[in-house]
């Protein structure tokens, strides 16, 4: 409904003004609960440690939007300190390694990215994910009982 439905049978300026408020304060209420969910939700991210950097960096950044576009703007530090303290611990030496060499509060969302990346590949190299078939073989060798 737009502004001049709303207050189109108003009989005086004071009383159109306060069906605008009325209207305005609503919307101000929605936006107030949506935000403290969404910083909840913001505030018990974990990255999972089957989830890759990009995934986690797509939900962090997502919220971080949705909570922008409710009015609560969040500085890159706030939440550059978030993902350091969210990682899975096979993070752990690289997070130590960016607090030591960088200064957190200049460094960008998008420079951790790649920096996480960069470790994340490293990771994969040495350690590469299960195929689907080992995946599939250890789950038949787990459920018949074996180690």
């Amino acid at each position: 409904m737009s502004v001049y439905e709303r207050i189109s049978k108003a009989e005086n300026a004071k009383e159109a003004w306060e069906k605008i408020q009325t209207t305005y304060q609503g919307k101000q209420s929605v936006k107030k609960v949506r935000l403290q969910n969404l910083r909840r939700e913001f505030e018990k991210l974990e990255m999972q440690e089957s989830e890759s950097i990009e995934k986690y960096f797509t939900k962090v950044t997502t919220i971080v939007n949705l909570m922008s576009s409710n009015g609560e703007i969040l500085e890159d530090a706030r939440i550059v300190e978030k993902v350091l303290r969210s990682l899975p611990p096979k993070f752990d030496y690289v997070v130590a390694a960016i607090e030591e060499l960088n200064d957190i509060s200049a460094l960008s969302i998008e420079d951790l990215q790649g920096k996480l990346e960069a470790h994340e590949i490293k990771i994969n190299l040495r350690n590469p994910p299960p195929t689907q078939a080992e995946q599939a073989l250890k789950t038949q060798v787990t459920t018949t009982g074996g180690n």
